[in-house]
């Protein structure tokens, strides 16, 4: 039973509620569109409970100082990166207020014994109840008294006017304790009625929206050009700037330039490649364009010349090899479950000890989905019930026996369905104690669960303003538990997307390439390390050295956007960790070893041929790999798609390929799944090895320094040639060593090498002291 049609949403907790006080049929309810609020863009809530009654009545609590915030009559225009793809732009309000906050709160107090102290009101949960909304508060005096308020919001019409209530009631209490609001009691089993507000308001009609023919700048946002492009500094792609300094504003330049982002594709800039945009329109391009060409210098003067591209290893020949696979690795069978109308966004996954699959969605809905049968692989099987919504970005989820627990951009949330008819009942806040804003970029991601913690990762700022400083607790890995404990257990992240634990309790997380990030890796967690990321912290790491990630993916070649990490627990892959990948796409395996204590490891290519970019991925019951989809316009989707669940299980004979590379004394000693055919050559036509080391600095992402070929100087086949010791001269630890094999690669079966290609960071040399 979909008892009060919740539909909520955060942002920076904005909770929105359809409502059932204003009369609608449940028609008119499911019809309403979601929305979120903000006060203005200069004074932003980092934590807003809006609930929504009917199809233009709102109510926002202040989440931060718990207290009611603003209602109104009106909407919310629906902006933000998980809603309309808009990165910079969050939602705000429209309309006429029936009551706005003063800044001065009605006092609480606590009575016991004769002697009343003043309490302080704190949010705990929220209800989607029969009959409506409701909010629960915990009152706290100095002596230790407690009480658990309940507020039930309601709107009622009269003749002569719309009116807002708030009705409180009285829960659990300390024992003779008498609770006060301002002057008046709260007597148990009764409720006391506030009428907050009350008028007769006009509807209001929302803002006009921004179009390509006055707001170009708006349009790159739409357009999701800002994903990959800064005004003045290199990201992804080049700065607009630059692009203007390279092309001046001439007919055929347009025309050009149009074309290009039309159609998509790379080289001019360097390996990485833009998307194609069919989907815009050719004069809204051609409108960007002319505002981008604008931006060129008006004095003549120098300018940067386009990137020159590195050296490079021989031209690919097939996929796998250089260049991105593009099927289904031969040892896996692809299953697709997913019925055809479910299309989600995938933030988190888990299951439930009785097999049910739980989804969180990215995306204007912000929901938890229960879905059954996903073991049969049948779609017409397979049964789909939202069970939470409205969550501000839950882009971490997890269950502890049959508890859920959702991490949202702003809180850990526990997911509570008291009546066991299969919805959430309560929202319960569990933990708030980090910082938040309404940066777009402000993700908290992943959610692992270890000995009593919950453990994840809080994403940076993106668009700070010169004077603005990243909050302390951001661009870190904490641990907190579900009494309100919240620790930091390492710094210098920038974009933690994934997090997993191994058996021995380790932590490792995927990092994302960005400013101070030359490229994404994969990261051991120790804590109290720094980790290297210092974007907008001003000096707050000065001094601090930063350790080395366990594994480098390189950007454009193994890693874009690295998401969920998972260690495989049986078959020839048992003890390796896979990851999966968003704007790379697929999915990527990684074998660690530790040399000096120190973890390093090898990155391979492992499986394409999925509906989407891998955000996140779960073990099934049934011992399958079930992969999680996302995307969103711009460059962070894999070939533009941006949903998909599908599930991939692991066959008995797998396809012939690297399975390990080990680091040994003077070089590298590479296994394979199958032994390899008599008379293959070691040449260099047959293997090319290449090293290089990255730096970080202050600029988005960062070049290969100090690129070198490497020369095998002998290479010796064990006995049944499944391992292969190359001797390698000028080894340097702190480097990455490409290796790069031939297609011409054959098993003794005859069967075709999957893959040539793989990424060892060397962070120690064997046999040497630790770098």
């Amino acid at each position: 039973m979909n008892k009060f049609n919740l539909s909520v949403s955060f942002l920076l907790a904005s909770l929105f509620v359809l409502g059932s006080g204003c009369g609608q049929s449940q028609e008119d309810i499911d019809t309403l569109p979601m929305t979120m609020f903000r006060r203005s863009v200069l004074d932003q809530k980092a934590r807003m409970l809006t609930l929504r009654f009917g199809p233009d009545r709102f109510v926002a609590y202040d989440l931060e100082n718990d207290q009611l915030f603003k209602v109104w009559r009106g909407g919310v225009l629906w902006n933000g990166a998980a809603f309309n793809n808009l990165k910079t732009v969050q939602p705000e309000s429209f309309g006429n207020a029936y009551w706005e906050d003063s800044g001065s709160a009605p006092q609480w107090w606590l009575e016991a014994g004769g002697d009343r102290k003043p309490a302080q009101l704190k949010f705990v949960s929220f209800w989607d109840l029969n009959d409506g909304p409701a909010l629960d508060f915990q009152l706290q005096d100095e002596a230790g008294h407690t009480a658990l308020i309940r507020e039930r919001p309601r709107f009622r019409e009269t003749d002569e006017a719309t009116v807002f209530e708030r009705r409180f009631s009285v829960g659990d209490a300390s024992s003779g304790v008498t609770v006060y609001r301002e002057d008046q009691a709260l007597e148990a089993g009764k409720m006391l009625s506030i009428q907050q507000a009350g008028a007769n308001l006009p509807a209001a009609a929302p803002p006009a929206k921004a179009v390509s023919t006055n707001n170009n700048q708006y349009w790159l946002e739409r357009s999701g050009c800002n994903t990959c492009h800064n005004e003045t500094e290199k990201e992804v792609g080049p700065s607009y700037t630059a692009i203007a300094a390279a092309y001046e504003a001439s007919k055929e330049n347009i025309t050009l330039l149009t074309t290009k982002v039309q159609n998509g594709g790379s080289g001019t800039w360097g390996s990485a490649a833009m998307i194609p945009h069919p989907h815009v329109d050719e004069d809204d391009i051609r409108r960007m364009i002319q505002y981008i060409l604008s931006l060129r210098p008006k004095e003549p003067g120098k300018v940067n010349a386009r990137p020159r591209t590195v050296a490079e290893a021989p031209q690919p020949e097939r996929p796998g090899f250089g260049i991105s696979l593009e099927a289904v690795h031969p040892g896996l069978e692809l299953v697709n479950f997913r019925p055809h109308e479910f299309k989600p966004r995938v933030g988190g996954m888990a299951f439930l000890p009785d097999g049910r699959l739980l989804v969180s969605t990215w995306d204007s809905i912000g929901a938890v989905y229960a879905l059954t049968g996903v073991a049969s692989g049948d779609s017409n099987q397979v049964t789909i019930t939202k069970i939470a919504s409205g969550l501000s970005e839950p882009l971490g989820l997890t269950t502890v026996g049959n508890e859920i627990f959702v991490l949202q951009k702003q809180e850990l949330t526990q997911l509570v369905d008291h009546d066991e008819d299969g919805i959430v009942d309560e929202y319960r806040q569990l933990n708030d104690n980090f910082g938040v804003t309404p940066d777009f970029h402000e993700f908290s991601y992943g959610l692992a669960y270890h000995e009593g913690y919950f453990y994840g990762g809080l994403g940076l700022a993106m668009r700070l303003m010169s004077h603005e400083m990243q909050l302390e607790d951001r661009g870190t890995i904490f641990r907190m538990d579900r009494k309100g404990s919240f620790e930091q257990i390492a710094t210098g992240l920038r974009q933690p997307n994934g997090i997993v634990i191994n058996a021995e309790g380790e932590i490792f997380v995927t990092e994302n390439q960005g400013q101070w990030v030359p490229g994404c890796k994969i990261v051991h967690v120790q804590e109290g390390h720094f980790y290297g990321c210092q974007f907008g912290t001003g000096d707050r790491y000065t001094g601090l050295e930063a350790s080395p990630p366990a594994v480098w993916l390189p950007q454009d070649e193994i890693g874009n956007s690295p998401g969920q990490p998972l260690f495989v627990q049986e078959g020839i892959y048992a003890g390796q960790m896979i990851h999966g990948e968003v704007s790379h796409g697929g999915v990527k395996r990684v074998f660690l070893e530790k040399v000096n204590g120190q973890y390093q490891g090898v990155a391979f290519r492992f499986t394409q041929g999925l509906e989407a970019g891998i955000n996140r991925m779960a073990w099934g019951p049934d011992g399958a790999l079930y992969v999680g989809g996302v995307g969103m316009n711009g460059g962070w989707a894999h070939r533009e798609h941006q949903y998909g669940l599908q599930k991939l299980i692991f066959k008995e004979k797998t396809a012939f390929e690297m399975l390990a590379i080990r680091a040994q004394p003077g070089g590298f000693e590479i296994e394979f799944t199958q032994p390899v055919e008599q008379g293959i050559s070691t040449s260099r036509e047959m293997i090319n090895l290449q090293q290089w080391y990255y730096q970080a600095t202050a600029a988005y992402g960062g070049p290969k320094l100090d690129l070198q070929d490497l020369s095998i100087s002998s290479a010796t086949f064990n006995a049944d040639r499944t391992k292969l010791n190359l001797q390698i001269s000028g080894l340097k630890a702190g480097y990455v060593v490409y290796f790069n094999l031939s297609p011409e690669w054959k098993s003794q079966t005859g069967d075709p090498l999957w893959s040539g290609d793989a990424w060892y960071t060397l962070n120690n040399l064997v046999n040497e002291a630790p770098f």
